[in-house]
């Protein structure tokens, strides 16, 4: 089971993110929800399509995003913005009930103070804003996070670790919580197990260059739509990758 593949990007301020946010809004493949009423009147083609129902796939914490209002923001904003894409295998998205955008958006609100802290942002300054594309095979949520505070944010490779494996155990509960009682396994046996492998990180992390951004590409090629940034793009060190796969660990880059 390839588990969760993540892929972490960067957009520098004033570098497009805006525009970003509106491919991946309106991408082909989204899946386009009820958008709420614009909060200004305006001209110009955003306007009128967040006047029409189901125009966009735009989502946050709340629910539907105002994609006017968030291209705004994000084009203003003068700090980093960071871009995540997690997939899964059809198969899994199906098994474990990750077709839609709304279970993408239960999973991205109950995680966000743990994602937040990964990223070194205080919680009450999260934002994000995510759509989900329906691919065929590999159907996959598009994530922008950024800070209200433009100062706060640094992402390490251990934080873009933490992140893809909180989400994946996350993901995949149902079916550890089965193969503990299976094999008769503790949590922390587990993580002795994975200690003596040398599967669980405990290197001090190391800063991570952020590469520059464009809005373009399809999901394959979404790491250089989203910069160059990338997490485990295969199980990774997590229990979910080191119970479904014993002690054999493999990982490809991202």
């Amino acid at each position: 089971m390839p588990g969760l593949i993540q892929k972490s990007g960067y957009i520098k301020p004033g570098n497009s993110g805006g525009h970003y946010a509106k491919y991946i809004a309106t991408r082909e493949g989204v899946e386009l929800i009820e958008a709420p009423s614009p909060s200004h009147d305006g001209g110009g083609y955003l306007e009128y399509m967040a006047q029409r129902p189901r125009s966009h796939g735009l989502f946050s914490a709340d629910g539907p995003a105002d994609l006017v209002k968030t291209v705004e923001e994000i084009s203003g904003h003068t700090g980093p913005v960071w871009t995540f894409i997690w997939s899964l295998r059809r198969e899994d998205a199906a098994r474990l009930g990750y077709e839609t955008s709304e279970s993408w958006r239960k999973l991205l609100l109950a995680h966000q103070t743990e994602l937040a802290q990964a990223m070194k942002i205080s919680p009450k300054n999260f934002r994000w804003r995510a759509a989900f594309h329906d691919e065929k095979h590999h159907p996959h949520v598009h994530a922008m996070v950024w800070s209200a505070d433009p100062k706060q944010g640094y992402l390490t490779e251990k934080g873009i670790e933490k992140m893809r494996s909180r989400l994946a155990n996350e993901i995949f509960r149902d079916e550890l919580l089965s193969f503990y009682q299976k094999k008769d396994l503790s949590y922390q046996q587990v993580r002795d197990a994975a200690a003596d492998q040398g599967l669980m990180p405990n290197n001090p992390a190391r800063q991570v260059e952020p590469p520059q951004s464009s809005p373009q590409g399809d999901e394959h090629s979404d790491r250089g739509a989203a910069g160059g940034l990338s997490g485990r793009n295969g199980p990774g060190p997590d229990l979910a990758g080191l119970l479904l796969h014993g002690t054999h660990h493999r990982s490809a880059a991202g």
